[in-house]
């Protein structure tokens, strides 16, 4: 039971941290292909697709990150 404590404490006190990692983790966490599926031609262009759509993602979640603390920053 003392163990609980700690942990509701750290999890209540960084609820904003951890709704953000958790919504991101939908979008970053790379699907596994196994190697006799990614040999094939096209799988392995979609796939090179989906990484860049990751990358993508990740600049213009950084952007967006960026202008709403600033929007924050002037109120």
């Amino acid at each position: 039971m003392q163990v609980i404590y700690p942990v509701l404490e750290w999890l209540l006190s960084r609820t904003d941290d951890l709704k953000k990692r958790a919504y991101l983790a939908k979008f970053l966490v790379k699907v596994d292909i196994p190697t006799e599926v990614a040999a094939d031609p096209d799988v392995s262009d979609m796939y090179l697709q989906y990484e860049e759509l990751i990358e993508s993602f990740k600049t213009v979640h950084k952007e967006l990150d960026i202008l709403v603390n600033k929007n924050i920053q002037t109120l």
